[in-house]
């Protein structure tokens, strides 16, 4: 009587919910297995494709934005599309794999746009296309076929590829294009002005949201074959308000040696002043600063940017000039300037 007992008594505490011949327990066969680890690869490999995207696009954006200062827009539309694959906000697998593909042909689409309507680089285009043919395979493979190491290494080549080539596009443009100011010179230097101002006026028509552009045409139009200096003024406006910080800098030393040369020193100190707060570590700012400074009379301001001048680059010919200026000013003024104005 104990012994059964115990047995109902442990039937009470854990009662059979499985019929004693029911077959739910079992062992998945070799080929369920295999099965479910290719749909475990496959999900690796889309994810990877997800992911890859994601970073290759924000390097891109940054790298573009820093290195090649050429930030498209381009790229935002595309960020956006790679963060919501990488985010998963769509369950089904087949959508999110057609999804995967339209951002590839998308990226190429909005590139080849870039391109043909924005005088972005074709090497663009190029990357966009490597990316897209890394998505898909990634998209579609399996990592046990080795496609996602082949995969990754496709979208990674195509973010290089198109970094490095671009690179070289531009540099290629703007050499081009600094040889066209220089035949436009040349043309200038034997009277054929018509032509020269065709050239420029063609070049900067072509190039009119580049700062670098407008700065060429400044020099151009102050070369002493053209000495055009309001043309060269206007120049240099667009490219400060253009540019970027170094941009900046050089338009409005620019612009100030401009006015230095209309004799307006006011103006010139001004944009010599502007061209500091963006570079503050160019000597020529200050020396050029100083000599307006002298030409009304703040001969301490002169004396202040002098020293600057030997301060920042002591071994330069800057510097050996500006010692001399500064030894000849305290000589009339006294070395605290206290005889000046």
């Amino acid at each position: 009587m104990v012994g059964s007992n115990e047995r109902r008594s442990f039937n009470r505490r854990h009662p059979s919910t499985i019929a004693a011949n029911t077959n739910v327990f079992r062992f998945p066969t070799a080929t369920e297995l295999e099965e479910e680890g290719e749909r475990l690869e496959a999900r690796i490999s889309f994810s990877l494709a997800e992911g890859l995207l994601l970073a290759a696009d924000l390097s891109w954006a940054f790298l573009s934005l820093i290195i090649l200062n050429d930030f498209r827009l381009a790229i935002i539309p595309l960020v956006v599309l790679d963060a919501i694959l990488f985010l998963g906000v769509f369950q089904r697998e087949i959508v999110e794999r057609a999804l995967l593909i339209l951002r590839g042909l998308v990226g190429v689409l909005l590139f080849a746009v870039e391109v043909n309507a924005f005088n972005a680089g074709w090497p663009l285009i190029m990357g966009q296309v490597v990316l897209l043919i890394g998505a898909v395979l990634l998209a579609f493979g399996r990592g046990g076929e080795g496609k996602n190491v082949v995969g990754a290494f496709i979208m990674v080549i195509g973010l290089g590829l198109g970094i490095v080539l671009t690179g070289f596009h531009y540099q290629g443009v703007r050499e081009a294009i600094a040889g066209q100011f220089q035949v436009a010179v040349e043309l200038a230097s034997v009277g054929r002005y018509d032509e020269a101002s065709e050239i420029v006026g063609k070049v900067v028509t072509d190039n009119q949201h580049n700062a670098s552009v407008h700065l060429l045409a400044a020099n151009y139009f102050a070369e002493d074959v053209v000495a055009d200096i309001e043309s060269a003024i206007k120049a240099a406006e667009r490219a400060a308000l253009l540019g970027n910080r170094d941009e900046r800098a050089l338009a409005y030393f620019a612009l100030g040696f401009f006015y230095a040369q209309l004799g307006e020193w006011s103006r010139a100190i001004e944009n010599f002043t502007f061209s500091e707060k963006e570079s503050p570590d160019n000597p020529a700012i200050y020396m050029n600063r100083a000599m307006s400074f002298i030409q009304i009379g703040r001969t301490q301001d002169a004396l202040n940017d002098l020293r600057n001048v030997e301060k920042i680059s002591p071994d330069s010919d800057f510097a050996t000039q500006a010692r001399m200026a500064r030894l000849s000013l305290e000589g009339m003024v006294g070395p605290t300037g206290l005889k000046g104005g």
